[in-house]
């Protein structure tokens, strides 16, 4: 199989989106230069209506994800705030009460 090949590009092309693969990583790992991965990603690899879509369904996958991920990160933040308010309340209560 040639592995610059329209399907094994956009295999690799999706698994990079998948997992958030730079390009410089790629590189590394795979011994071929970023600008050689670049020009085959980009030039030899036409994006049929199909690839376009595969693609563009793993980038709103992964964009659900860290949308997910953040309004955990949000609610978490939002319930220890409140939990630290209550605590300095708590203590500002007791002050006042020791006061008088």
């Amino acid at each position: 199989m040639n592995p610059y090949s329209d399907g094994h590009v956009l295999r690799i092309r999706l698994f990079r989106i998948r997992h958030g693969i730079t390009l410089r990583e790629l590189s590394a790992q795979s011994g071929i230069t970023v600008q050689r991965i670049n020009c085959i990603e980009r030039t030899e690899f036409s994006l049929t209506p199909g690839s376009r879509e595969r693609i563009l369904c793993a980038l709103e996958a992964i964009l659900h994800s860290r949308i997910q991920n953040t309004a955990i990160a949000l609610r978490d933040f939002q319930c220890e705030r409140e939990r630290l308010f209550d605590v300095v309340m708590e203590k500002a209560e007791g002050g006042q009460d020791a006061s008088k």
